[in-house]
């Protein structure tokens, strides 16, 4: 089996040493481009043989074009959640599988966001921005408790429903 990785960069796995990247050795043969295709030319011999892509960067168009420039394709895996760089019917059509990693990044966004409103409520952005960092000399800044207030998600996505898990953990109504 052919596995293709087109177009890693800058660099997530850098070499094919890479213990990920050794972890698919059993199933066939790597090949990793650690740089962006030229142009769409370029991108189609690298494709030319493909049966599996890995998709790292989503500045790569998988469409009609290149999928007719990979007759082999089984398998688009993207590293990540987007699929937008990714022609979805075409890849249906010719009985390609995409997968992608839609939950990924779900934690880290709860707790940025989670960290955003707490920043807000705690005026800790003033805070640091008056006297030279040393605190905000209003005292009002502060005062709302973060535990007893409510948080309303807009949506029941991975994301809302991480940040509604995170913050009922610390005390808020849903």
């Amino acid at each position: 089996m052919d596995i293709v990785i087109p177009d890693d960069y800058p660099p997530t796995y850098a070499n094919l040493e890479q213990p990920d990247l050794q972890r698919l050795a059993p199933y066939g043969a790597v090949r990793l481009y650690t740089s962006r295709a030229a142009d769409r030319d370029e991108l189609f011999a690298r494709l030319s043989s493909a049966e599996v892509v890995i998709n790292v960067r989503a500045y790569t168009a998988l469409d009609e074009e290149a999928f007719a420039h990979a007759p082999a394709l089984r398998m688009i895996s993207i590293l990540g959640t987007g699929t937008d760089n990714v022609d979805l019917a075409a890849a249906a059509r010719r009985g390609i599988t995409v997968t992608n990693t839609p939950a990924v990044g779900a934690p880290s966004v709860a707790e940025l966001t989670l960290g955003l409103i707490l920043a807000v409520v705690r005026a800790i952005p003033v805070g640091l921005l008056l006297d030279g960092g040393a605190g905000s000399a209003d005292p009002r800044h502060g005062r709302i408790v973060a535990a007893a207030r409510s948080i309303a998600a807009s949506s029941n996505g991975r994301k809302s429903l991480s940040v509604r898990r995170r913050s009922s953990a610390a005390g808020s109504r849903k």
